[in-house]
């Protein structure tokens, strides 16, 4: 016989006691019960797999970028391949070209390069009114009574990345319809 074996007094009862009267009228459930409900509750509701997207969406979403307006905007901007996408590279590009030098030879280079420069800034500015009137429209048909201040900037600044540059990352391919709503 061990000597250091617990063992269990046999006046203990397997009764259950009748509850309290102030008690919850239920026993404590073990951590094992309490985990495997919890992964229950987590289970239970199966969703679409459209609805844990958006979800994961808004979550992940910055608070400048939160609201119903901005993922409009948001989408308005990423449904169609804008022009101002390539703004950054060709600025570069014009850059780097007008440092080329200054030699006679190589005048038609900076000159062109000027010439890129002014027709990229000359774009921009249409596509920004474009986009403009564009966002005004939506928001007054989608989300009247809603403000549009501040979301001229904010497609500004979308519209000039690059798509795989945006953050949060495009919801809406190219060509694809809008959503019904942004509520």
């Amino acid at each position: 016989m061990p000597v250091f074996r617990r063992r269990k007094p046999e006046s203990e009862s397997t009764e259950q006691l009748p509850p309290k009267p102030d008690g919850k009228g239920r026993p404590t459930p073990t951590r094992k019960e309490a985990e495997a409900a919890a992964r229950a509750r987590a289970k239970a509701a199966p969703k679409s797999r459209r609805e844990l997207a958006m979800q994961e969406r808004e979550r992940r979403v910055l608070s400048r970028d939160a609201g119903p307006a901005k993922a409009l905007v948001r989408d308005l901007v990423d449904q169609r391949i804008m022009l101002m996408e390539v703004l950054i590279p060709v600025l570069l590009v014009s850059l780097v070209a007008s440092w080329v030098g200054q030699g006679k030879q190589i005048a038609w280079v900076i000159a062109t390069a000027s010439l890129i420069f002014y027709a990229v800034f000359l774009t921009m500015i249409i596509e920004t009114v474009m986009l403009r009137l564009r966002i005004r429209r939506e928001m007054a048909q989608r989300l009247p009574g809603q403000p549009t201040r501040g979301l001229l900037f904010y497609a500004f600044n979308r519209s000039m990345l690059m798509r795989f540059l945006r953050s949060p990352k495009p919801a809406v391919k190219v060509g694809e319809p809008l959503q019904d709503h942004y509520r």
